[in-house]
């Protein structure tokens, strides 16, 4: 807040009433969204509230030394460094607040060094076993500190700042982990719950409801996921008081293409080249392996002639060991890069439009597969395939492409999660009734259509689903992790901290001289 207060307060300058108009939106917008949060109490009169500066929590485990696992925690604010130039580029917008408001972007673009903050890395051996207290006391320490920063602030420059901690992210088994929850999918067995949220996976609330009003959705927020003489140390920081479990934020990225986009996928390419043969050839052999190599050779066919966008492809082939199927019985499913689960659906739809290709042809066939299905009682399967990769591709391309407050696009959204959802559903349903292990129903099917209900609450404005994504939090816990492969085993946490700074050093100077540039072009562009 000092020295570089650009990235904190989304690449504006702390001095100026831009920094101010960023802040004291954002807590009206958020006011909007979560009514009941702690921070209006403590800050809500005067004009505090434009001194309250919002931030995530993350923690996340890495590949440490000798492959043993590092969880690395960090901070983040929340506005992304490109909110100031978004502002400069609405100069057509007269409401300042409107202005701001489409001006403030998601933190999940650029160097994650100067976007994310480490507070500390612990190898595994420190907090497993029977240093498990350890993991707590971490936990508490920051929880104490998150508390403190929230109501007695720090002064920079005569003027008092309130970081504010609006929750924690993280994939599903590091916010089970520090909510310490008794509910979820860790959690399968019979009547036990798989959600950490609501009572899903109990006998009345069947977690694979996915209809608009499910017997899960009056139980939100209803019962603590939490042992009452155990609760997780975050719960000391003032946060959400009408639905305490707000404060760990559920993960779309982790949710869908981690994992339930991966089950869609590889079911479709088993369904598509197994069973329905859409690859075989007369005469040539119809093994397994020798229909994915050609479902494989249509894939490539169209990232290489047919794409056009500049996401790069890293699938090298379609395989038994990728798509996890050893045979018949086994449902499959993989776990392909964020960026290859998006192309992937994009190829499977324009496959269901476009009908397929082999080596020996020169352009696709141009044959819509729902039209002129290949035999009788596939075009419901084909009609599903399709709404399903709409929905999900749809879902992500609004996430990714819009700001950090939704409005009007929040329905499209809502409808485009339930599309999917509902397609994956029916197409559980027509496998099972023809006695194929495909689309396994997955709790992470319950969790992505938990944003669908977020996204329908009648709220004039809502905060985005993309603020909670962890997609460049993966970035840099990779690179804390790679610093912890190259330090001492002995003083892992010391040492990689140690090198942390060093290198953050040499990034704030960088970005100082950045920021310097990048003022004086537009001081010239005003003259």
């Amino acid at each position: 807040m000092s020295r570089q207060p650009a990235l904190l307060l989304g690449g504006f300058q702390r001095k100026g009433s831009n920094a101010e108009l960023l802040l004291s939106t954002f807590w009206k917008n958020f006011q909007s969204y979560a009514p009941d949060h702690a921070v209006f109490d403590l800050h809500g009169g005067g004009d505090r509230l434009s001194t309250c500066v919002p931030f995530f929590l993350h923690l996340d485990e890495g590949t440490g030394l000798r492959k043993s696992a590092v969880l690395v925690v960090s901070m983040q604010p929340v506005f992304g460094r490109e909110t100031s130039l978004r502002f400069s580029s609405l100069h057509k917008v007269r409401d300042m607040h409107d202005r701001m408001t489409q001006a403030q972007s998601h933190n999940n673009m650029g160097n994650t060094y100067l976007s994310r903050f480490l507070l500390t890395a612990m190898p595994k051996k420190m907090y497993m076993g029977s240093n498990v207290g350890t993991y707590w006391g971490m936990l508490d320490l920051i929880a104490k500190e998150c508390k403190a920063l929230m109501t007695d602030g720090i002064s920079i420059h005569g003027v008092k700042y309130y970081p504010i901690c609006i929750g924690v992210k993280g994939d599903q088994p590091a916010l089970i982990k520090c909510g310490n929850f008794k509910r979820s999918f860790m959690n399968m067995a019979k009547n036990k719950g798989c959600c950490w949220e609501c009572l899903a996976g109990f006998d009345e609330f069947p977690f694979e409801d996915t209809t608009p009003t499910p017997a899960w959705l009056s139980t939100i927020g209803l019962v603590d996921p939490w042992p009452a003489a155990s609760p997780s140390p975050l719960l000391q920081v003032p946060g959400y008081s009408d639905n305490l479990t707000l404060f760990w934020r559920r993960d779309p990225f982790h949710a869908f293409k981690q994992t339930i986009g991966g089950h869609f996928a590889a079911s479709l390419i088993i369904l598509f080249a197994v069973d329905f043969g859409l690859w075989k050839v007369p005469g040539l052999s119809s093994s397994v392996d020798e229909v994915l190599a050609r479902a494989f050779y249509d894939f490539s066919f169209w990232v290489q002639f047919e794409w056009r966008g500049s996401v790069r492809n890293h699938i090298k082939a379609f395989t038994r060991q990728i798509l996890h199927f050893p045979d018949h019985s086994k449902f499959p499913f993989a776990r392909f890069k964020g960026s290859d689960q998006m192309i992937l659906l994009r190829w499977l739809r324009h496959l269901i439009l476009n009908g397929v290709v082999f080596e020996s042809d020169i352009t696709r066939a141009s044959a819509n597969l729902i039209n002129s299905p290949p035999a009788d009682g596939q075009k419901e399967f084909f009609w599903n395939a399709l709404h399903g990769c709409e929905g999900g591709i749809q879902f992500f391309h609004s996430l990714h492409r819009e700001g950090l407050w939704l409005k009007e696009v929040s329905n499209v959204m809502a409808s485009n999660c339930r599309l999917f959802c509902t397609s994956y559903r029916r197409l559980a349903m027509l496998c099972h009734l023809k006695g194929l292990a495909r689309f396994h129903m997955e709790p992470s099917l319950h969790t992505f259509c938990h944003f669908a209900v977020d996204l329908s609450v009648s709220s004039p404005i809502k905060l985005s689903p993309a603020s909670s994504t962890t997609e460049a939090d993966e970035d840099f816990v990779g690179k804390v992790a790679r610093l912890c492969r190259h330090v001492s085993a002995m003083q892992t946490t010391k040492r990689c901290i140690e090198r942390y700074l060093i290198r953050l050093y040499f990034e704030f100077e960088k970005a100082w001289v950045t920021s310097i540039s990048y003022l004086n072009y537009s001081e010239k562009n005003k003259s």
